[in-house]
């Protein structure tokens, strides 16, 4: 009995994980200033959008929704990267891989929008970063090309607190979904 309710179970779970779609809004500190992106993600894509038209006056974040969003960059399950920036007269497309962060998980603890969060710690580029993960969201992504974790994860801090990337809003059970085919066609024209 016992082995038909975990088979149940994991059965159950399968169509959770697969019927993921989350929007997520984050901040990104670097020496530059303060920019903020939305993601859109689901198990096979995430799209990532820079939002022009938030800016920091003040200590608060002043959000113009008149002014459009851009996607600038979009993940995609078989780990490539994908650049997609806007120019002036012309798009241009930087196909870049995912490269393979290699975790060490910490002990240390703490909440975040309500989520219980554990650390892991990794050096990407030649930097040092710890990164708070929380496995109650089972989508394996985060901020910019930060991900590999068991969870969503929802803050990255450079050692040298030079950059940090900080989860500030979670849509679960998102309403609109990723275009996928779309998405698809965009990653065949790019080489």
């Amino acid at each position: 009995m016992k082995n038909i309710l975990t088979v149940i179970t994991l059965f159950l779970g399968s169509f959770q994980l697969l019927g993921q779609n989350i929007l997520f809004e984050y901040s990104h500190k670097s020496p530059s200033g303060v920019s903020f992106y939305k993601a859109h993600v689901n198990n096979n894509y995430s799209e990532h959008f820079y939002i022009p038209e938030k800016q920091i006056h003040n200590n608060t974040i002043i959000d113009d929704k008149s002014k459009s969003t851009n996607i600038f960059f979009i993940k995609n399950k078989k780990d490539n990267y994908l650049y997609k920036t806007d120019g002036f007269s012309e798009q241009y497309y930087l196909k870049d891989t995912l490269h393979p962060m290699k975790w060490k998980f910490g002990k240390e603890k703490k909440t975040i929008l309500g989520f219980l969060c554990k650390s892991a710690t990794t050096t990407f580029r030649g930097r040092n970063y710890t990164a708070f993960y929380t496995e109650n969201i089972s989508v394996l992504d985060g901020p910019w090309k930060f991900g590999g974790l068991p969870g969503l994860i929802l803050a990255v801090i450079s050692e040298d607190k030079e950059y940090e990337w900080n989860v500030e809003k979670i849509i679960q059970n998102y309403k609109e979904n990723i275009n996928e085919t779309q998405i698809e066609n965009l990653l065949k024209n790019v080489s």
